[in-house]
């Protein structure tokens, strides 16, 4: 590795710098050639590795004993989650992309359709396709949490179940789970754990569970840092423990998490904004979701049947009114047109898209919206652009005129906030809401319009927003959550 020079200039005279300087692994020297009154290169030595041996307490699975250990649970029949695996396997690309090679294997484990291309007329899963939650600089600077990770999953059509360990956890229940799962092949474990409790270096990572033997009681990490272990077995209470490690970034111990295909479809159109991300929130927003699920979890007095389109009108005013204090440069949904559809799903887009939003405009909650004196006028809900998930513009020179046709322009540029409202109160996880609320009466009226128009598309846009708002939400729970019963209504 060559080493990465900087730059420095100084007044003072080259004598004022010590010739080697040591902290931690990094030596620092002096370039003496270069030195002159105003200027001096710094040359700073990298370690470099090639690999680190594993610990006793892992097996490698090319090692003899780790091949016994392999031709054991295979004969047992947990190996069953190994193979589709194997045919995924990845080097992750950078030091912190454990988290999104193992999705990335996941995803092409278990046959998720990207409908992006990826390269050529290919369709398929790679890192660099996985920036709809975080800008992939962040991550591969800092990595990501297991909340990150699980809305990542969402935003890629995986259904989702993350578990977080804690000291009550049941080590057999896991096990249990364990030896269900590595029979399996349509659903995938990954486990979130500790490197420091394997005796590893490092600390947090991901890694999917490729197989179990029982007789032995381990389980196979297939590690996606292969620079520097090979894939390995590890006896179950060791990474039983490492998953109830805290995570300082978090402050909340790992998991692992049981990730199978959604049979919910991409999303046409709507999109949370990049303003509500797993990133954080700006104050404003934040403080819109508390007095939002505040207003949700008030206790409702009457069981009268009208009662539900009273809590519509009603919810509608406090929503706008909630709406009106937050910045006008932050939004909380996007609308775009995606630039890199493959092209069998580019054909019938159009259609789709214009169909989805003549059946959104046929609500009566869209009528209730629309009708209202004075019409919306803020922009804190919506952003409407033809672009990537991180550059809302109207006008994208990065998008191919040919990429969108005019037909779909012209829907884009037909949205209004009564359009993006509607959508943010269709999707909403209302499930949170304890009965007889606010919110529990209102995702039954909801549910209950989305029922009668029977339409696909928008059922489907709502249930893929949906997710993706519960999983953010779950990140930034801190912020808001568990509100409690502030007033009757």
């Amino acid at each position: 590795m060559a080493p990465i020079l900087h730059h420095v200039t100084r007044s003072s005279s080259s004598s004022s710098l010590p010739k080697s300087t040591n902290y931690h692994d990094f030596t620092t020297k002096v370039d003496e050639t270069n030195i002159n009154p105003n200027k001096y290169k710094i040359s700073i030595q990298l370690p470099e590795f090639y690999r680190r041996e594993l610990p006793s307490c892992c097996k490698s699975f090319c090692s003899q004993e780790g091949k016994l250990i392999f031709q054991e649970a295979l004969l047992s029949g947990h190996m069953d989650c190994y193979f589709p695996l194997a045919a995924q396997f990845r080097t992750q690309e950078e030091p912190a992309f454990c988290g999104l090679s193992t999705l990335v294997m996941v995803l092409n484990t278990l046959e998720v359709d990207p409908k992006r291309v990826w390269k050529g007329p290919w369709r398929w899963y790679h890192e660099n396709m996985l920036d709809c939650c975080i800008p992939l600089k962040t991550i591969e600077k800092n990595g990501i949490t297991m909340d990150q990770f699980a809305c990542l999953a969402a935003c890629n059509m995986l259904q989702v179940e993350m578990v977080r360990m804690n000291p009550t956890s049941s080590e057999e229940n896991f096990r249990q789970l364990v030896k269900l799962l590595t029979k399996r092949m349509d659903k995938i474990m990954v486990v979130s754990y500790s490197r420091l409790t394997l005796e590893q270096t490092g600390d947090g990572h991901f890694s999917p569970i490729g197989g179990y033997n029982p007789e032995r009681d381990m389980v196979l990490i297939m590690d996606t840092a292969r620079f520097k272990y090979p894939p390995h077995w590890v006896s179950l209470p060791l990474l039983f423990r490492a998953m109830q490690m805290v995570d300082p970034t978090s402050d909340l111990p790992r998991g692992y998490f049981l990730l199978s295909k959604s049979q919910l479809s991409p999303a046409l159109l709507f999109h949370p904004s990049s303003h509500f991300s797993p990133l954080g929130m700006d104050d404003t927003l934040t403080n819109f979701f508390k007095l939002w699920e505040n207003l949700l979890c008030t206790e409702l007095t009457s069981s009268d049947p009208n009662r539900q389109l009273d809590v519509a009108d009603w919810i509608v005013d406090e929503v706008v009114r909630l709406l009106a204090e937050v910045q006008g440069h932050v939004h909380l949904l996007t609308a775009y047109l995606d630039p890199k559809l493959s092209e069998d799903r580019h054909l019938a887009y159009p259609s789709k898209v214009s169909s989805m939003i003549n059946t959104l405009e046929s609500l009566p909650l869209f009528s209730c919206i629309k009708s209202r004196s004075p019409p919306l006028n803020f922009d804190s809900i919506c952003h409407a652009g033809s672009s990537s998930n991180f550059t809302n513009t109207a006008n994208d020179s990065t998008t191919p005129d040919d990429a969108i046709s005019i037909e779909l322009r012209d829907v884009l540029h037909s949205l209004t906030p009564d359009h993006f409202l509607v959508m943010f109160l269709l999707s909403w996880p209302y499930h949170r809401c304890k009965r007889q609320t606010v919110g529990s009466s209102l995702h039954l009226y909801i549910t209950t319009q989305l029922s009668r128009v029977q339409s696909k598309l928008l059922q489907n846009e709502c249930s893929r927003l949906r997710q993706q708002l519960a999983s953010i939400i779950n990140f930034t729970k801190n912020s808001f959550h568990s509100c409690p019963h502030h007033h009757q209504r």
